[in-house]
């Protein structure tokens, strides 16, 4: 038969348990904090290895890359840049300085490397100029945007208004400010 413990036997048990458990308690708390000293020293020092740009059709991917600032003339990023010193909104906002980008997201991924997403502007309407030959493209919301070099593999076609007469001169980060323009 079972032995009965004594009051003061059970109060013993239950102050070693308690022990046991703050020891536990403590190592498991070290152990997380060590990680997350690792963890945000190796995020600190994680170098920039590459920059992606997804979801260009008119903008070059390489005109983007150089309004970023980020890489040489060869695309490859420079070896001092680290990752996580970059500000993802800063790079977005320079990204949509092309005149074909409407908005831009900057990621960055535990792998070092930097992807940009664009989304483009679609044109609505051809500005033609005094002598009847397109000069570019409008928007919706009157933004202009450059004429694209096409060729005959790679003609872009759109079904789009046509201005025709004096088109104010406009900057490709800002809309017209005619309203009846960009009516």
């Amino acid at each position: 038969m079972a032995k009965r413990l004594t009051k003061q036997q059970r109060q013993k048990q239950a102050a070693r348990r308690r022990a046991v458990r703050r020891v536990v308690t403590v190592l498991v708390l070290a152990v997380v904090a060590a990680l997350a000293v690792l963890g945000w020293r190796w995020r600190a020092t994680l170098p920039l290895e590459a920059v992606t740009v997804e979801g260009t059709r008119h903008a070059a991917s390489d005109e983007v890359l150089r309004l970023i600032g980020l890489t040489d003339d060869e695309g490859v990023p420079t070896s001092d840049t680290l990752l996580f010193a970059l500000d993802p909104a800063i790079l977005a906002d320079r990204a949509a300085r092309h005149p074909w980008v409407a908005e831009a997201t900057v990621r960055r991924g535990t792998t070092g490397t930097l992807s940009v997403r664009v989304t483009e502007r679609v044109p609505v309407a051809l500005a033609l100029d005094a002598a009847g030959r397109p000069a570019r493209y409008y928007d919706a919301h009157g933004y202009t945007m450059p004429l694209v070099p096409t060729t005959n593999e790679t003609a872009v076609r759109y079904d789009l208004s046509l201005l025709r007469g004096r088109l104010p001169e406009s900057h490709p980060t800002q809309p017209v400010e005619d309203a009846a323009l960009r009516g």
